[in-house]
Order: C-alpha cells, then sequence, then structure tokens
C-alpha cells in the first residue's frame, strides 16, 4: 500500500513537471521594450534657408535567445516534484497520525475523566445518602425525645391536675374517683295538682371507681366501675301511690317521675366504661378504642353522656379516630339491643311471635378548627330499632340524622348552634324532621363579670297520626339545657330561653333563666327530657302552650376537685296543660294548673 501510494505521487509529479515544461517551450521569445521616441527636432533658425535632414530610424532590438531544457532537467524537475509530493504525503501521514494519537489520548482523558466524575457522583451520592440517613434517623431521635418530653409533661400536668402517678418511659397511670351526691325536693311534677300530695323529698348518689394506664399515647386502658343507689329505695316497688286531701291513695306514678335522675330499674353496681386503645404506629395519627364507651360528640344534643343524671348512659362498641391539628374523625359503631324473639300484638289483637333485629347505632363525626376562635363540627348519625315487646307491628325504625355544629367566641361574644335534619323510614312512614338550636351571650368587661345570654331551640312534630314528621330524640344529654325541671326534649318544641349570670366571689357563679315552651305541632306528642310521653292531643284543640319557668342557680368551686350547687325552679303550665280533663278522660293524663316547683342541693367530688 506505501509503494502505492509512492508510485502514485511519482507519477503526479512527472505529470505536474511535463507540463510546465511544455508551457515553457511553448511561450514565445520576450521582445525588448521599445525605446523612447526621439525629441522633436529644433525649429530651423530664422536666417536657415533649407530644412535640416530627418534623423535615421533605430535599429531593430536582437532578440533574446531561448534556452533549451534536456531530459535530464525534465527528469530532475520530476524527481524534485515526487520528492516533494512523497514529503507531503508523509507529513499529512504523519500529522494524521499524530491527530489519531491525540485524538486517542483526549479519548482515554475524556474517559478517565468521566470515571472519575462518575465515580466521585457515586461518592458524593452515597455521602448525601449517608448524610440523609443519618440526619433523618438525628431527626427521629429528636422527635422520639421531643415525644417523650411532651409524654412526660402530659404526665406531669396530669398528676399535678389530680392524683396519679408517672412511671418511667412514658408510663403513666391515674385512678379514677368521683362521687355525685345530690338530694332534690319534687311538687306537682306528675300531675301539676296540689290537692293530691306528691309532694316528696329523695336522695340520690353515684360512685366511680377505676383505673386509667397509658404509655406513650400508643397503648391506653381503663376499667371504671360504677354503683347507683336512691337511698332507702331497695326493695321498693317500681311505683308510688299519692296521696289526695284526705289521706286517701291518689295518682299512681313511677319512681322514676317523682326522682327524674334514674332511670327505672338501673339502680346498683355496673360497668360504667372498660376499654382498650391502640394507636400512633409509625407516626400515623389513628387509634382505635374498643369496649364499653360513653361517647360524648358536640354538646350531646344528639348522642351523649349527661353529667346531670346519674345513670350514665353506655354503649358496647368501636370507635376509630384519625387526628391532625386542625381536625379530627371519628367513627362509632354500636348495637345497644341484640336481635331477639319478642311478642308483637297484631291489629286483630291476636299475639304473635317476632325475630327482631335488634337496635344499631352508627356515627360519624367530623370536629374541625377550620374558624377562627372557635370549632365546626359536622356529623351524621344512624339508628335501626326493630320492634319492642308489644309494641309496634314487626316494622323496623330506620332513622339518618345529618347536621352540623358551630361552638366559639370572638372577644366578648360567645355563640352555640346545631342544625340537624332526618330522614328514613319510621315503622312503615316515611319520616323527614328537623331540629334547630341556637344560644348567644355576652360577657360584660365589668366586676363581678356579669354576663346576658339568650337562647331559642325548635323541633318539629307530627301533624297528625299518619305522618312521621316529629323530630326522635335517641341517647341525648341535655342536662339543664331545657331548665331544671325538664319539661321538654329536643322534640316538638319551641323554646325561648332569656338569662343572665354574674360572679360575686372568687369561685361562686350565680345564674337566674327564664323560658317558655310551646309545642310546635299541636297534634305531636309532648315529650319531657328523659324522653317519655307526658300528653298527646291528636284533636289539636288544646292548643300549644306548655308553659313558663323561672329557674335560679349557684355554683361554688372549692378547687379543682370540688363543687357544691344548689338551685330552684318553678314551672307553671299554660293551656295545652291546664285544659285537661281533670277527671282523666280527656285524650291524655289528667292534669291541673298549678305550678310545678323543683329545688335541690348537689355535691361533687371528682379525681
Amino acid at each position: 500500500m506505501k509503494l502505492f501510494a509512492i508510485a502514485t505521487a511519482i507519477m503526479f509529479a512527472l505529470v505536474i513537471a511535463a507540463g510546465a515544461a511544455h508551457a515553457q517551450l511553448s511561450q514565445p521569445a520576450p521582445q525588448p521594450p521599445p525605446s523612447d521616441p526621439p525629441p522633436p527636432a529644433a525649429p530651423p533658425p530664422a536666417w536657415t534657408a533649407t530644412p535640416p535632414a530627418p534623423p535615421p530610424p533605430p535599429k531593430a532590438g536582437k532578440p533574446r535567445p531561448v534556452s533549451k531544457m534536456t531530459e535530464d532537467d525534465l527528469r530532475q524537475i520530476a524527481g524534485e516534484e515526487a520528492r516533494r509530493a512523497v514529503e507531503d504525503a508523509k507529513r499529512t501521514a504523519d500529522e494524521a497520525r499524530r491527530a489519531a494519537e491525540e485524538a486517542v489520548k483526549n479519548a482515554e482523558e475524556a474517559k478517565r475523566k468521566a470515571i472519575e466524575e462518575a465515580a466521585k457522583a457515586v461518592s458524593e451520592a452515597r455521602k448525601a445518602a449517608e448524610d440523609g440517613k443519618r440526619a433523618a434517623a438525628e431527626q427521629a431521635k429528636a422527635a422520639v425525645d421531643e415525644n417523650n418530653r411532651l409524654l412526660d409533661a402530659k404526665a406531669r400536668e396530669r398528676e399535678e391536675s389530680g392524683p396519679g402517678w408517672v412511671l418511667p418511659r412514658g408510663w403513666v397511670l391515674k385512678p379514677v374517683a368521683d362521687f355525685f351526691f345530690r338530694t332534690e325536693l319534687n311538687d306537682n311534677r306528675g300531675d301539676f295538682r296540689t290537692s293530691f300530695n306528691d309532694r316528696d323529698w329523695a336522695t340520690g348518689q353515684r360512685v366511680e371507681i377505676g383505673l386509667d394506664a397509658a404509655f406513650l399515647d400508643v397503648v391506653r386502658a381503663a376499667v371504671i366501675v360504677q354503683d347507683v343507689r336512691m337511698w332507702g329505695h331497695e326493695g321498693l316497688q317500681t311505683y308510688r301511690a299519692t296521696k289526695g286531701p284526705g289521706g286517701e291513695v291518689g295518682a299512681v306514678i313511677p319512681d322514676t317521675e317523682r326522682f327524674t335522675a334514674f332511670y327505672t330499674g338501673a339502680y346498683g353496681t355496673s360497668l360504667a366504661e372498660g376499654w382498650a386503645q391502640i394507636g400512633n404506629f409509625g407516626g400515623v395519627p389513628l387509634t382505635l378504642k374498643v369496649g364499653r364507651l360513653r361517647p360524648f360528640y358536640g354538646d350531646g344534643r344528639i348522642l351523649g353522656n349527661g353529667h346531670w343524671t346519674f345513670m350514665s348512659t353506655a354503649f358496647d362498641g368501636v370507635q376509630v379516630r384519625y387526628t391532625r391539628p386542625s381536625f379530627w374523625l371519628e367513627a362509632f359503631a354500636s348495637k345497644p339491643r341484640e336481635s331477639e324473639i319478642v311478642t308483637l300484638t297484631a291489629a286483630d289483637g291476636t299475639v304473635q311471635l317476632y325475630d327482631t333485629p335488634g337496635d344499631d347505632l352508627l356515627a360519624l363525626y367530623l370536629a374541625t378548627k377550620w374558624i377562627p376562635g372557635g370549632r365546626l363540627d359536622a356529623y351524621v348519625f344512624f339508628n335501626r330499632q326493630g320492634p319492642y315487646p308489644f309494641l309496634h307491628n314487626g316494622s323496623d325504625l330506620v332513622i339518618a340524622t345529618p347536621g352540623a355544629r358551630v361552638d366559639g367566641n370572638a372577644g366578648r361574644f360567645n355563640y352555640n348552634a346545631e342544625i340537624a335534619g332526618q330522614f328514613g323510614d319510621n315503622r312503615g312512614l316515611d319520616h323527614s324532621a328537623m331540629a334547630a338550636d341556637a344560644l348567644f351571650g355576652w360577657d360584660f368587661d365589668a366586676s363581678m363579670e356579669p354576663g346576658l345570654g339568650v337562647g331559642y331551640s325548635f323541633a318539629t312534630g307530627n301533624k297528625d297520626s299518619q305522618t312521621s314528621s316529629q323530630f326522635l330524640e335517641f341517647y341525648p344529654a341535655h342536662d339543664l339545657r331545657f331548665g331544671l325541671l325538664g319539661m321538654t326534649g329536643w322534640t316538638n318544641i319551641h323554646a325561648v330561653r332569656v338569662g343572665g349570670d354574674f360572679v360575686p366571689s372568687l369561685g361562686l357563679l350565680l345564674a337566674l333563666d327564664v323560658r317558655y315552651f310551646a309545642l310546635a305541632s299541636s297534634r305531636g306528642s309532648w315529650i319531657d327530657r328523659n324522653g317519655r310521653e307526658r300528653g298527646l292531643d291528636v284533636s289539636g284543640e288544646q292548643g300549644r302552650q306548655l308553659g313558663w319557668e323561672i329557674d335560679l342557680r349557684g355554683d361554688y368551686d372549692f378547687n379543682q376537685w370540688l363543687n357544691l350547687s344548689a338551685g330552684y325552679g318553678v314551672f307553671v303550665p299554660l293551656e295545652f296543660v291546664a285544659d285537661q280533663d281533670p277527671d282523666g278522660n280527656g285524650p291524655v293524663q289528667a292534669f291541673g294548673g298549678d305550678p310545678a316547683h323543683f329545688g335541690y342541693l348537689m355535691l361533687k367530688l371528682a379525681l
């Protein structure tokens, strides 16, 4: 290949040399440049008679001889050209070789640099990962330490707020002790007739003892046992007869009517709470609580546990809660009554057996901090109740209750409101109802901290026996929301409240409330605070006005554990109550028009 290149270069050089030689031989001989023209002849002098003769023309130059190139010259020129071509080719090849070597060298250098850069990047990535892992571990450790610190702080706060023991590594043990004592005076609450002596003093108490244990907000359990009793009533009959003006036996009323705090037959010792809770694993704020529970949602208007009643409402069920800083969401499920075989009375009077599905209670409750200075809640409750013995026709009650609640304050102005609707099936009738409750107050910047409040409650009632539009209460905790005497609940009602309170001395609160009650529907049922039907006029002729109530209360906090309170209330019945048939032959139980009185003295001790 190399010889071929050299021969090609020599031939190329010979061709170039031959062409140059031919061009040189064919070129004409160079001519000398023409001489300058002669200067013009001087004019003849004036005295000359004849002009001078012209000068002779110049002689032509001799041509330059052309050199003659020999074959040796041509060969020499061709050799020189071939040598230069070979040298150029070698130089080009050397340059190409050097360029290739430089390219290979650059490629090797680039490869080396790329490998170094990749190794450096891998090292930096590994270092960053190790740093991130170390930082994450340090952050996790700091979070655990902070959580332990907060838990310790909570444990110390809990220990300071009441008797308890803080054990190492986040364990907290807290005893539960609650004593609730109240003595009551009742007069005319059963029939609003002073002619029958149903005045009575009654005293009751509730004692709760238990233990609450928690570990790092991950595991928690509580067991609380309660004992409820009415003094001197062990072994007595459930119903009690009143005395007439001459000492004769009058109306027969249940104990729960003259001592309204108790649920009939629920005296004695029972398990108030017994549950276990786990959750908050892996930083997920989700907890599961299972066992005997006493749920309380919002203000307890739909589902709650009253602080006024002696026998608390408990459910065997499960709660699942998801908690975030700005809200929590909880689902609750319980079966208050298991399925059973019950005896039902048919329309024709025959008695038959029926397999009832029992009762079910479901709830989904969302509590948020999405409004400034307060809470905004939304919920839906689901209740199903099967037939009860000798009461229903075999149809179930299936009701859904969605609603919303707000509670908060803006400076010295405070507010609380709730609205709920109901829809479903009420033992064969389409059910549709609604209820609303609102309370607004203002605290004055003055001595004794006076405050004023106004409130309004409304709930729909049935229009006739063929419709179901009366708002149904299932498991409320009204406490004193509808007055001391508890003449009504949140169903078929218009209730207006105006009141005020003030603090005459540290720890002492005095309050006065005036309330007006009227039925929302004159044909609907009159239901009291305990869910009992006190009256029903299907004709609607007795009007809607129930009565007025005036309550005076006083509360004194000795400290954070001990409270003493007392109160007196009077209820003045109006047309719906007073216009009942005095002989008891009317559409409802015979009532009179005399005021009913209630007074109490209560002591609470809670640790």
